[in-house]
């Protein structure tokens, strides 16, 4: 039996050409829906990722926060035999001078 060629415009080249454009379509939505659930499933490890990072620095500020509480209470004293400062905190100091050497081409 002969094969026929189809033509560009046959009435049998056009059916053929339609399925296989749905069948492309079809593959490109598949693969594009593949492709947002991998990225949702990566988003969502990495949002938990953050939220237990968010929660570990509440918990270190919390701490802190209390730590720097006990500290002022200590230098405020807690009995009624010491003065507080006037302004209702802990003495205002100011830190020593920063001594940094300078070299030798500038001095």
């Amino acid at each position: 039996m002969k094969r026929r060629i189809l033509q560009p415009d046959s009435p049998i080249k056009r059916p053929i050409d339609a399925f296989v454009g749905v069948n492309r379509t079809r593959q490109k939505k598949k693969q594009e829906e593949m492709d947002i659930s991998t990225k949702v499933k990566t988003l969502r490890v990495e949002n938990s990722a953050l939220e237990r990072k968010v929660e570990s620095l509440q918990k270190e500020l919390s701490f802190l926060k209390e730590m720097h509480t006990a500290y002022a209470k200590k230098e405020n004293g807690t009995g009624s035999s010491q003065q507080q400062h006037p302004n209702g905190g802990a003495p205002v100091t100011t830190p020593p001078p920063l001594t940094v050497p300078l070299p030798t081409k500038y001095q």
